[in-house]
């Protein structure tokens, strides 16, 4: 019954308290099933009698079935792997819009590390390039729809000035009360005329993925949507600089 990757450790642990070495038996392993699929069990188990010698003479024990929850770590691995391994930025703000936390890419597109920024407003990255009207607007659509994409003018730690394309979800509780925002943003391939500094910031700055076009960032967009939202996530964006 015991799948083949498990079966050695599983009955080393279980001889082992058969035989009196430890009290207590706590281990997972997958069981084969009537179906012959596999299923995790939790498997548990303690001495409560013993002889005269000290072996052990009778136990109890439980078995569960923590398949969702084994599923669901590994959904979490991978959700994980995605926003420390995304190229783009990926930010994850509180109902408050506190920063709650920032990938790896975040902080090489804006130069601030994550303990710079977490609990703070992401106005931090505001270029002054857009008025509170954009912004109103942003919010006004994203509570409506949940959902808002756009180009953002941004400024860097360093004082230089970018242009990025945001895809901004909120998420909500059973109530539809909003709770958090989650998180995207890349750098996009079009600019207005005449901004050459802007231009110059995103090709000298040899971001991974930065130049993409908006059809390619749209399909990132709906790619790391889908593994986050395996994960119990949302679609993601950078949440406004107001």
């Amino acid at each position: 019954l015991l799948h083949p990757l498990d079966s050695k450790q599983a009955i080393q642990r279980i001889n082992a308290f058969r035989n009196g070495e430890t009290e207590r038996l706590n281990i997972e392993m997958r069981l084969r099933t009537k179906a012959g699929t596999y299923m995790w069990a939790l498997v548990r188990g303690k001495v409560v009698s013993h002889d005269e010698n000290g072996k052990p003479t009778r136990a109890i024990g439980t078995h569960s079935d923590i398949t969702p929850r084994k599923a669901m770590e590994l959904q979490l691995r991978q959700a994980a792997a995605v926003f420390d391994n995304s190229p783009q930025a990926i930010i994850v703000c509180d109902r408050d819009n506190r920063i709650m936390t920032v990938n790896p890419a975040f902080s090489a597109i804006t130069g601030y590390d994550a303990i710079e920024v977490i609990g703070k407003n992401p106005s931090l990255l505001s270029s002054g390039r857009q008025d509170r009207e954009f912004y109103a607007a942003m919010w006004q659509t994203l509570r409506t729809t949940g959902i808002w994409q756009g180009e953002v003018w941004n400024r860097r730690k360093d004082g230089n000035v970018y242009c990025e394309w945001l895809s901004i979800t909120q998420i909500n509780d059973s109530a539809g009360n909003p709770t958090s925002y989650i998180g995207m943003a890349g750098h996009h391939v079009f600019h207005p005329a005449g901004n050459q500094q802007a231009e110059g910031v995103l090709g000298d700055q040899g971001l991974q993925g930065g130049r993409v076009t908006d059809g390619k960032m749209g399909r990132d967009i709906h790619w790391t949507d889908r593994v986050l939202m395996i994960a119990g996530g949302a679609r993601s964006n950078i949440c406004p600089a107001l």
